[in-house]
């Protein structure tokens, strides 16, 4: 029997490309941690969103430097997991996004500020991503708050 998506709506966490690539990236600095996190949230049938525009941002930086054929490969046995789902923004998480971007460092992505708007949208702390910007925003990465507890 397969699990669908309404049986794992228990928690829900947004992925940024950092933790994406970070996870189908052997060689990344990250990748063991990303392993683990992504491991654990398989194990507890978490839903990871992935917002439309960060597969986008994923799949252009990991094609150029991989080539379309491998990264389709990454990609099309990312997305078989029924941990990770791809949804489109809405509008208002492209507005709040937009609002965030204005007040920002010159280093931060306008996808950083769309992960961000779309983790308030879905009411969630946590973002499977690695950058700077999120922990100072507030967001952990997935797991930290119950480690905490």
């Amino acid at each position: 029997m397969t699990t669908t998506y309404m049986e794992t709506k228990n928690r829900s966490i947004v992925a940024d490309s950092s933790g994406l690539i970070s996870l189908l990236i052997d060689t990344d600095q990250n990748y063991s941690k990303a392993l683990q996190i992504a491991n654990d949230l398989s194990a507890e049938q978490v839903t990871v969103f992935i917002p439309s525009e960060v597969l986008a941002e994923m799949l252009n930086v990991l094609g150029k430097k991989f080539g379309h054929q491998q990264v389709v490969f990454f990609v099309e046995s990312l997305l078989q997991s029924i941990v990770f789902v791809v949804k489109p923004s809405s509008d208002v998480a492209r507005e709040d996004a937009l609002r965030i971007f204005r007040t920002t460092t010159q280093s931060v992505s306008y996808t950083d500020c769309l992960v961000m708007a779309f983790a308030d949208e879905h009411g969630t702390v946590e973002i499977f991503g690695f950058d700077d910007i999120f922990r100072q925003r507030g967001f952990s990465l997935p797991g930290r708050q119950r480690q905490a507890a």
